[in-house]
């Protein structure tokens, strides 16, 4: 029940970034994947599933390392409660005031080598891009308590927003600009964030205080 509610809510935050995801990460996409096979869509985005995912599993074992040295298991609860306060609180405003999608700006970045290896290399990488959908759900990973669910967690992330991504073009040209995309995203925000509360109460219940327990 744990692992389906992080896919879950992976998997909606994932959804609730993809007019972000499109709006800053389109124009990097379209040089690598230029004059490249069909076939490297898959291999580029497979790479940034498994970063995001070695990323989550990272972030997932040092926030366990840091939640094991507090003294009492209700504060892992409290950075929990947190972050999922943040996520409804962007949902939120994405919901009253939704925005159009805006393109970051050109990208100067030279064009790499567009084999299969280079790609699902590239993809890896894009890990190190700055992302603040990624940043949370980073920070969401390092309070699940655990790293299995902070890897897998981030690996719905990046599942969810590959549809998006892979059909950037048509939705910068539609649905990229209209004001439905932003009440979409905010209820897929508030409802990744009521993940988060389940989750947390899901872990209390399981195994209360677990993750602070002295061997």
């Amino acid at each position: 029940m744990n692992l389906l509610l992080a896919i879950s809510a992976g998997a909606a935050a994932g959804m609730a970034a993809s007019p972000h995801c499109v709006a800053m990460c389109a124009p990097l996409q379209a040089i690598q994947l230029r004059r490249a096979q069909a076939a490297g869509t898959l291999w580029l985005h497979g790479g940034r599933v498994l970063g995001y995912s070695l990323a989550g599993l990272l972030a997932g074992a040092l926030g366990l390392a840091l939640l094991q040295t507090l003294p009492s298991p209700q504060w892992g609860l409290i950075l929990q409660a947190l972050s999922a306060a943040v996520l409804l609180a962007m949902g939120l405003r994405y919901w009253q005031t939704p925005r159009n999608a805006v393109c970051a700006g050109s990208c100067h970045c030279p064009a790499p080598n567009r084999q299969a290896g280079a790609l699902f290399t590239w993809g890896g990488l894009r890990v190190l891009l700055p992302c603040a959908p990624l940043y949370s759900m980073l920070f969401l990973a390092a309070v699940s308590r655990d790293p299995l669910y902070g890897g897998i967690s981030l690996a719905a992330f990046g599942l969810a927003t590959m549809p998006a991504l892979g059909g950037s073009n048509f939705l910068l040209q539609h649905f990229g600009t209209r004001l439905a995309a932003g009440r979409v995203a905010g209820g897929l925000l508030m409802a990744s964030g009521l993940l988060t509360v389940a989750l947390a109460f899901a872990h209390w219940h399981g195994g209360s205080g677990w993750w602070c327990a002295t061997p």
